[in-house]
């Protein structure tokens, strides 16, 4: 038994609060007692100790970036972007801190083939030893403005992004949270080029027209909610 852990901003808390994934999360806390950052972020649950221990063999990783508007003002401005250009920027250097992590540690390997995925699931086997576990990290942008136009995809797969969520809120490719819209031209190109490289569409965020519209429009074999909760306990979009 693992458990595939769908969501974990790790870059993000990296660049904009200092946080060391490989850290414990009681090691993170201590560091931040006397900072501003639990105030701003709330307090450390998870570091890879403890994902090792929860036999986390999985974790969705990502690049994440918030547009520059009156509700996105609590986040750092290492995160907020006005132009898609400044998007790409925020979400190069996200990308870049995985790259390091994964240098910088052995226990975790980045999952951008079968093979890799084979290779860490193999490490959880019942006869394998606990302490050659693996973690393998599946990059995913939540919110698609990084990516430039939707054929610049190529370049954010060549970098090993397998996931990709149009929306947080609005996006220029559909509506999003508390932002209500359809796909956008835009929005229906890029599902058609995330469809040839065989992309996970993860549809958290998305607005409901752009969620049904991307349910009806792609043709991927992978459509995930990677952090949503049913209509039945949380009535909102």
């Amino acid at each position: 038994m693992f458990i595939l852990d769908a969501h974990q901003d790790i870059a993000y808390n990296a660049r904009c609060f200092g946080r060391d994934y490989r850290n414990s999360a009681l090691k993170t806390r201590q560091l931040e007692i006397h900072s501003s950052v639990p105030a701003q972020n709330g307090h450390a649950t998870i570091g890879l100790p403890e994902a090792l221990a929860g036999r986390v063999a999985v974790t969705i990783a990502t690049i994440f970036t918030a547009p520059d508007n009156k509700t996105t003002q609590i986040y750092p401005a290492q995160a907020i972007y006005k132009t898609a250009e400044q998007a790409y920027q925020i979400g190069i250097a996200q990308w870049d801190i995985y790259q390091r992590l994964v240098e910088a540690d052995s226990r975790l390997r980045l999952i951008q083939t079968a093979q890799d995925l084979d290779d860490v699931l193999a490490t959880w086997a019942d006869d394998a030893p606990e302490d050659g576990r693996l973690i393998g990290l599946a990059l995913s942008i939540e919110n698609a403005d990084p990516i430039l136009e939707p054929r610049q995809f190529e370049e954010w797969h060549g970098r090993g992004v397998r996931l990709v969520g149009p929306a947080w809120q609005a996006s220029r490719y559909c509506g999003g949270t508390a932002m209500p819209g359809g796909l956008t031209q835009l929005g229906y190109e890029l599902l058609e080029v995330m469809a040839r490289f065989n992309a996970v569409l993860d549809v958290s965020h998305m607005a409901e027209e752009s969620f049904y519209q991307a349910l009806d429009a792609y043709d991927g074999t992978s459509i995930i909610a990677s952090h949503s909760n049913p209509r039945k306990f949380c009535d909102t979009d």
